[in-house]
């Protein structure tokens, strides 16, 4: 089991407060998500829904402010023993203008 934390924020200039975001969680080759850590993530509520599909879950947050970091903590769980773990994509774009978007 391991704990993990995504944070993320506007850049400056970006404006003061955005639309919908979604972020997107990648996962390591022979981990799973716990699904009731990320079950919990809902207690926060800004974070509107979670879908889970095929190693990657997505999270839709409401907005995020200006000068305001969101960060989001889960566990996940090792299910096979792997070497080399390289790293994980996750990305964060802006719901309704997918142009605006970090990893």
């Amino acid at each position: 089991r391991a704990r993990c934390r995504f944070c993320t924020s506007l850049a400056p200039g970006q404006g003061s407060l955005t639309g919908q975001v979604m972020m997107e969680l990648g996962l390591f080759t022979g981990y799973a998500f716990d699904t009731a850590s990320i079950s919990s993530l809902l207690a926060n509520t800004r974070l509107k829904r979670i879908d889970q599909d095929q190693g990657k879950t997505q999270v839709y947050v409401d907005y995020l402010k200006g000068g305001e970091e969101l960060c989001i903590v889960y566990d996940i769980i090792q299910q096979l023993v792997t070497q080399n773990l390289q790293p994980v994509p996750h990305l964060v774009y802006e719901y309704y203008s997918p142009d605006r978007k970090g990893a």
